[in-house]
């Protein structure tokens, strides 16, 4: 019979192997963490919460570097480490876990910004994805997760070579308690999260998210069932050269790759919109396609040389898809905001309490904490917050005019990128300036010039117009 225990250490070619693989993870992980600290203020990055995602890669390359350790030295001591390591795992695993119900309930709170309508799930949610609830979870889960270890162990027997109790079993039993309780909450944690993961599949995930995490349990699925289930019940049943310990060390580099490399990798537009294009079946315009869109219309404002954001916040059927592309890339609030402030700024005179208008877009959208957020400068936050609690006074026209142009180049750098490079975007710009047209029964030749300017990079995107009326 196979008995759940180390073998003596391993042979010196396996010994170089191990060495090998455990150099190659120390890169990629050393590599992951100071491209996820350099990025930090990405949202890419920020969704995924560094905080709680830093120790969880940490926390896989520590067990899987004892693992191999244990097969180089094969001392029957390491069997109370990785146990001990292992009883603790989900006070770092749960980053994992918490990653289903985050991603919904972020989808839930970005519908919300759009509608306006804050519901009891946008409360609970908005209340869910602040780190403070998320590490107060994270410990319950991983105080649960050790408490049923120190149960099993203290009173969990088997009846394999005659040994009444785990704790007089020594090597022969090495780690099955620890494996199984991990296996216990872990399945759990897949019931509990039935109703999230049914919910997943209808969400749609601007980032990637989703992707991450479906790759993450399609290969730890298998581990879990063969490892928690099945080798933890009846390890005879696997051939005499299977060691459970190489499925741990490889997991840690699995982890590694997909959770710290692949968000860092979509920071990159290279590799993000080479991805769009791979997920969205073609829906993104070719490079020529991109670059000029040439149509007969007439003008759609009667400025020139608009810049691109401001000359689509004058036309409302481009206005109001750039909204619905911002609300599907989760970042709806820059666009509601920076309207706010166009309004609040063009009737400012005519505004018959400019401080409860001041206070709404306040609250609404830069308050710390507020569901509609935005990504602002915190000197440039702290600023507005100091003229809202100094009164009426303070209360000027222009005091949310920096703040739009932070907005203004974020929507400029990111959501209008990539909102240019869709198909959908061409179709909306031919509709709109066909409709313009027949109007008006001339012809306008009207170029989307999306180049970010000279060599100098000084000048912004605009929307040329050369007239050819005919």
């Amino acid at each position: 019979m196979v008995k759940f225990t180390f073998e003596e250490p391993a042979a010196w070619a396996t010994s170089v192997f191990v060495c090998v693989y455990a150099c190659i993870n120390t890169i990629l992980l050393v590599c992951s963490i100071i491209l996820l600290i350099k990025r930090r203020q990405h949202r890419i990055i920020k969704y995924r919460n560094i905080v709680t995602l830093i120790p969880y890669l940490v926390y896989f390359y520590y067990l899987s570097i004892v693992q191999t350790v244990s097969i180089i030295m094969g001392k029957p001591k390491f069997c109370t480490i990785i146990s001990v390591s292992m009883s603790f795992m989900y006070y770092f695993i749960s980053h994992f876990l918490l990653t289903t119900p985050t991603i919904v309930f972020q989808s839930e709170i970005n519908n919300v910004k759009l509608t306006g309508n804050i519901s009891t799930m946008t409360n609970i949610a908005s209340k869910f994805i602040k780190l403070p609830v998320r590490l107060i979870v994270t410990f319950i889960i991983g105080s649960v997760h050790l408490c049923l270890f120190m149960l099993l162990t203290h009173y969990f027997t088997f009846p394999q070579d005659n040994v009444s109790s785990v704790s007089s079993a020594g090597a022969d039993e090495c780690n099955r308690i620890a494996i199984m309780t991990s296996s216990i909450v872990s399945c759990v944690f897949a019931v509990i999260l039935t109703w999230f993961t049914y919910k997943l599949l209808f969400i749609k995930d601007p980032f990637f998210m989703r992707l991450e995490l479906i790759t993450t349990v399609v290969a730890t699925t298998p581990v879990t069932l063969i490892m928690g289930i099945t080798y933890m019940s009846a390890p005879y049943l696997f051939e005499p050269w299977f060691d459970y310990r190489w499925v741990f060390a490889l997991m840690s580099l699995f982890m590694t790759v997909i959770n710290g490399l692949f968000p860092v990798l979509l920071t990159y537009d290279s590799y993000f919109n080479w991805l769009t294009a791979l997920t969205t079946k073609n829906s993104m315009l070719t490079t020529d396609e991109m670059l000029v869109v040439d149509v007969k219309t007439n003008k759609l404002t009667d400025k020139l040389n608009l810049t691109v954001i401001e000359a689509i916040f004058e036309n409302e059927a481009l206005k109001a898809g750039f909204k619905q592309f911002a609300s599907a890339q989760w970042s709806v609030e820059n666009v509601l905001f920076y309207e706010s402030v166009d309004n609040y700024r063009t009737g400012y005179d005519l505004i018959l309490d400019a401080v409860t208008d001041a206070d709404n877009i306040y609250n609404t959208f830069i308050k710390p904490g507020c569901v509609s957020e935005i990504n602002i400068d915190d000197n440039v936050k702290n600023n507005i917050t100091h003229i809202i609690n100094k009164g009426s006074n303070a209360i000027t026209s222009t005091m949310f005019d920096e703040a739009q142009s932070h907005i203004m180049i974020l929507m400029r750098d990111d959501t209008l990128v990539k909102w240019q490079k869709t198909k959908e975007f061409k179709l909306l710009i031919e509709s709109v300036v066909s409709k313009s047209a027949n109007s008006s029964g001339s012809k306008t030749n009207l170029t989307i010039d999306v180049n970010y300017g000279n060599s100098s990079g000084s000048s912004l995107p605009r929307l040329l117009y050369m007239e050819n009326v005919v």
